[in-house]
């Protein structure tokens, strides 16, 4: 029964923007925040939650709630998500699927996004700390 080392629990907190592509005619322009916890080395699960408005009258805003897997592998990080987006009107609910890596630059993250959203891509950057 001997004590065992303490451990620092890895937490990273970040925030990025996206633009989403149907049509010509509409565009989403998505904000939202990372909440990513260390559930085994190199391995952290979390959430994206966030707030977006569009460029169509008919569909105005929504909130993205997507869930998030990271593997970090060295100064590289590899993200999957996939989570309802909820629009305030029209279609109820859309899902979206994406990925997304980065570089871990000391306590800094920075890196990318792609994804899917309803016949639509999605392209995005991120900024994060760790905490």
């Amino acid at each position: 029964m001997a004590p065992r080392a303490a451990e620092a629990q890895e937490f990273d907190l970040g925030a990025g923007a996206d633009y989403w592509t149907q049509s010509p005619g509409m565009g989403i322009f998505s904000f939202g925040l990372d909440a990513l916890w260390r559930v085994a080395p190199g391995f952290q699960l979390g959430l994206k939650p966030g707030f977006f408005l569009t460029t169509s009258g008919d569909i105005p805003a929504g909130i993205p709630l997507d869930f998030k897997v990271r593997v970090n592998v060295s100064s590289v990080y590899v993200d999957g998500f996939v989570g309802p987006w909820f629009f305030f009107k029209g279609d109820a609910v859309r899902i979206h699927v994406g990925m997304g890596a980065g570089l871990r630059l000391g306590r800094v993250l920075l890196g990318g996004e792609v994804s899917y959203l309803n016949n639509g891509a999605t392209f995005g950057g991120r900024i994060g700390f760790q905490l």
